[in-house]
């Protein structure tokens, strides 16, 4: 009787927060009730989200093929209402099959979850860092001119004065 009084209790394998229970206690279940309730873990919870095979191929060139564990790529979440997530993400997993519609492989990040602000099915907006920020000097496209010896931005000198100069831009030197 003791034995058969252990099968009545049910336990989830996973520590995490229950959702919606198709069934109460005192209910008669069996094989055939199908899934009692579902348990999700949630801290720390993954972000999975696809990334083109040329940012894939990027870092991949940059980490000498080894980017299944950046160790220095860093993940930031935006939530839904447009704030940022205050912990960062560890870019943790990165998929072995390639979305040939979209030419996409899914990456997994896993953040600390510890005020379950993710919540499992959600969508997050998500940016991802590599390494330290480098300053650079940015300026708009619509500056850029384009003549036949290259692209030039005009600017003015000490004299008021607009004049040309040459420039290099980050496409040219890829």
């Amino acid at each position: 009787a003791d034995e058969n009084l252990s099968y009545t209790r049910i336990v989830s394998p996973i520590d995490g927060r229950i959702g919606f229970t198709a069934v109460t206690i005192g209910n008669l279940v069996n094989s055939s009730t199908g899934v009692l309730a579902t348990v999700v873990s949630d801290d720390p919870i993954y972000v999975e989200f696809p990334v083109s095979m040329r940012q894939i191929a990027d870092l991949a060139a940059q980490h000498k093929g080894e980017i299944a564990a950046g160790t220095d790529i860093k993940v930031l979440a935006t939530l839904a209402n447009g704030k940022p997530y205050d912990k960062v993400g560890a870019w943790s997993f990165v998929s072995n099959q390639v979305d040939q519609q979209t030419d996409t492989v899914s990456v997994r990040a896993t953040f600390p979850n510890p005020q379950r602000a993710l919540l499992d099915g959600a969508f997050v907006t998500v940016k991802v860092e590599e390494g330290a920020p480098a300053p650079r000097l940015v300026i708009p496209r619509s500056a850029l001119q384009l003549d036949q010896i290259g692209v030039y931005v005009l600017v003015v000198d000490n004299d008021g004065k607009a004049e040309v100069r040459r420039v290099t831009t980050a496409e040219a030197l890829k």
